[in-house]
């Protein structure tokens, strides 16, 4: 008896998870302080070299690439400035190796 009962109680607590993930935004585009990751690409563009190190702005490069994958057409205007921002950093690193 108690056998049976376990498919129907696992299919439920499946469905409603599924439920709180959907209608809580969990699956939604971060928020992004955009002003802020573009101050800090245009201060390490504008750095002379060996001001900041290498991993550092290559990683400023990683994150904005991962928040907004994909072609520029889609983005805003603010996404479409960062990521053509983190393009001339990548850019620049590519030239001081």
């Amino acid at each position: 008896m108690k056998s049976s009962l376990n498919y129907p109680i696992a299919l439920i607590l499946i469905i409603l998870f599924a439920g709180y993930l959907l209608y809580t935004g969990y699956f939604e585009k971060p928020q992004v302080d955009i002003p802020a990751y573009q101050k800090l690409c245009s201060r390490y563009l504008q750095a002379p070299a060996g001001t900041y190190t290498h991993d550092h702005m290559q990683l400023l490069v990683y994150k904005i690439n991962y928040l907004f994958p994909g072609p520029v057409e889609k983005l805003t205007a603010a996404e479409r400035q960062l990521k053509h921002c983190a393009e001339q950093l990548a850019d620049k690193l590519k030239d001081t190796k």
